[in-house]
């Protein structure tokens, strides 16, 4: 099992970009989710930051600049697609 962890850290969380100083937002209605996520991406190096509406996730990426987002597909307030279209519109350098 600890050899599957270390190939999952490699393959899921390297290619998304250097960890040093490195924002990601995480966007889903599962709070327990959210601080897990949180948790481990934290533990990587990433500073991290949640919101659990989509409305919520549009606004706080108005309100800072981040190097990635997680999005949940299934949020109370709208789906994915249209948060990432949302996002897409405030910051057209995203690709999704």
């Amino acid at each position: 099992m600890r050899h599957y962890r270390k190939e999952l850290d490699l393959y899921i969380i390297n290619p998304l970009l250097p960890t040093m100083n490195k924002k990601i937002l995480i966007i889903d209605d599962d709070t327990d989710l959210c601080i897990l996520l949180g948790r481990y991406l934290s533990r990587k190096g990433y500073d991290t930051d949640m919101a659990h509406t989509g409305s919520k996730g549009i606004a706080k990426f108005g309100e800072q600049k981040f190097d990635a987002v997680i999005c949940d597909y299934r949020l109370g307030d709208m789906d994915g697609k249209q948060v990432m279209a949302a996002l897409k519109a405030k910051d057209p350098a995203i690709n999704y």
